[in-house]
């Protein structure tokens, strides 16, 4: 399972962590794809594919209508990662907030 990936700390288990996330969110379950989408913060906190899983989660807090929550992760985005493609659906998404 996902668990014995992660242990192995191998760096290349971080994009299965993202694409599970990916999987959860797209099915509707966004319980485990929040979790999903945290264990790689967590655990690869450098990796490429961390923009785009913060502003995921974003996206989550606000479908769970969590908009505190939703506008503190898509403004952090666009602070750590000001350049990404993450950073500007983060500012379309807090445009549509105001």
């Amino acid at each position: 399972g996902i668990r014995a990936l992660v242990v192995t700390g191998v760096h290349t288990c971080a994009l299965p962590i993202f694409w599970l996330g990916e999987i959860h969110l797209n099915k509707g379950n966004l319980s485990a794809a929040t979790q999903n989408f945290n264990t790689l913060l967590g655990l690869y906190p450098s990796h490429w594919r961390i923009p785009l899983a913060k502003y995921k989660l974003g996206t989550i807090y606000l479908e769970e209508g969590n908009l505190e929550r939703a506008r503190a992760q898509f403004q952090s985005v666009i602070e750590d990662f000001p350049e990404s493609s993450a950073a500007k659906a983060s500012r379309e998404s807090l445009s549509s907030l105001e």
